[in-house]
């Protein structure tokens, strides 16, 4: 859910297990805390009664790079110990295919943030982010992780898909999947279309915004068709579109609804989440290229 947009709050009638907020929506753009935004919520009695969900929150680390640059452990600590989520994932870091050394002391920066939060923090549950400019980066971070006592694990896969080669898809897919063989639950993060949900079958999770970002383009599901809609967003309209993906990914093992699916490439293999992070989309084929 998008912190300060209301209509992407779902309503505590939808029993969700988990939300995911980023942590984005709690700072200035030079990485400092957002203390009139922290206030509001504080004076509002906390986070579930500002988002008035009782769903476990989940603090999401995947922000735009100039932002990540700009915060450190101090911003992780202070949001954590404001709002104690009861998930978070764990720090992002910038990784190139052109600086393959750089990647993997990054890797190394957001190990060490990792291994601090978990100590300071026992009673929140991390995400492990996998980061890496390749897949043996990526099979390092995960295995590292492992070892401080991670056990559910996140891999973004959004930035991969939007206009991209269908080399540079199907190198991500892969990725994926024997991250998957290895860890014991992974969720793939920033896809939220028919498609790639099915691509992605061996996830146990999915995060997506896609409910709210075709409703912000005037689109609602009608039976399996995305179509045009006049006037205003509301929140039925997002909740509608949600529903419909929830049933996409809990029935795709069904025959029928997976025949059922309408492709719309224009859609479907653009993610929601490059939408809104478009500074980094562009890097990470560059880091698939070199995988």
């Amino acid at each position: 859910m998008k912190l300060h947009e209301k209509i992407t709050h779902p309503d505590r009638a939808q029993n969700l297990p988990s939300c995911i907020i980023k942590i984005e929506d709690f700072l200035l753009t030079n990485g400092k805390p957002n203390l009139r935004v922290i206030h509001e919520i504080r004076d509002s009695g906390g986070l579930r009664e500002f988002l008035d969900t009782s769903s476990q929150i989940i603090f999401s680390s995947i922000i735009p790079d100039p932002l990540l640059e700009r915060i450190n452990l101090d911003t992780y600590r202070y949001l954590n110990e404001e709002f104690q989520p009861e998930f978070y994932i764990t720090p992002d870091g910038p990784t190139y295919s052109s600086c393959k050394k750089y990647s993997r002391d990054q890797i190394d920066l957001v190990l060490e943030l990792t291994a601090e939060l978990m100590r300071q923090f026992p009673d929140s549950t991390p995400i492990g982010l996998i980061k890496g400019c390749n897949f043996a980066q990526m099979d390092f971070h995960s295995d590292k992780l492992r070892e401080l006592g991670v056990s559910q694990f996140c891999l973004h896969a959004g930035d991969c898909l939007c206009n991209a080669p269908t080399y540079a898809k199907d190198l991500i897919v892969d990725c994926g999947r024997s991250l998957a063989e290895k860890v014991p639950d992974l969720m793939i993060y920033g896809v939220g279309s028919r498609h790639t949900f099915q691509r992605f079958h061996y996830a146990k999770k999915f995060a997506t915004n896609s409910h709210y970002m075709q409703t912000f383009k005037h689109r609602v599901i009608q039976g399996a068709t995305w179509t045009a809609f006049k006037g205003d967003f509301t929140k039925r309209i997002v909740m509608q579109n949600f529903n419909y993906l929830r049933r996409l990914v809990e029935q795709q093992s069904d025959t029928q609804e997976i025949t059922a699916w309408i492709t719309d490439a224009s859609n479907d293999e653009c993610s929601d989440e490059v939408s809104e992070i478009s500074s980094i989309d562009r890097r990470i084929l560059k880091i698939l290229e070199n995988g």
